[in-house]
This record gives structure tokens, sequence and C-alpha cells, in this order.
């Protein structure tokens, strides 16, 4: 279950089905033509787009690199680690 962000109150929670997630990550993959590749996940899996992503990339065969905590360093060596198998 994903939570909204509480601009206006306390966070809720937002009920999501396997067939909204399923249609949301199959037309974006299909929408922006993606295609089998590394991505770096940058956002939380708690966060709609990361669990997105991680579900895109499920769909299209691809796959993530998720770090544990965002660091500048270790993002800029998982990008040139991705570039580099390109």
């Amino acid at each position: 279950m994903l939570y909204t962000s509480g601009i206006t109150g306390n966070p809720k929670g937002v009920l999501l089905t396997h067939k909204n997630l399923f249609s949301n990550a199959y037309n974006s993959a299909k929408h922006n033509e993606t295609e089998q590749s590394t991505t770096l996940g940058v956002l939380p899996l708690a966060h709609v787009y990361g669990l997105t992503v991680s579900n895109v990339c499920y769909l299209t065969g691809s796959a993530i690199v998720i770090l544990s905590s965002f660091d500048v360093k270790a993002v800029l060596k998982a990008i040139e680690r991705i570039s580099g198998q390109r």
C-alpha cells in the first residue's frame, strides 16, 4: 500500500489493485518505448514512481540498480558503471 504525501493533512493509504499497478507499468513502458536495459532506481520503492520503475524493469526484463541510501558519489559511480555496459 502506498501513501499520499499528506500535503493537506496526515498521509493516507491508497489502495491500488494489481491490475492498476500492472497497467501503469505496462503503459509507461509502451509510451516511452522502453527496451531492455539497466536502470538506476533513485527513488524509494515506497514512492509510486519508484515502484512503477521497478515494475517496468520487471516487464521489460531489465535490471535495476538500487542503492540503500542516496549518496552522490555512489550514484555517479553507478551511472558510470551502467554507461560502460552499453
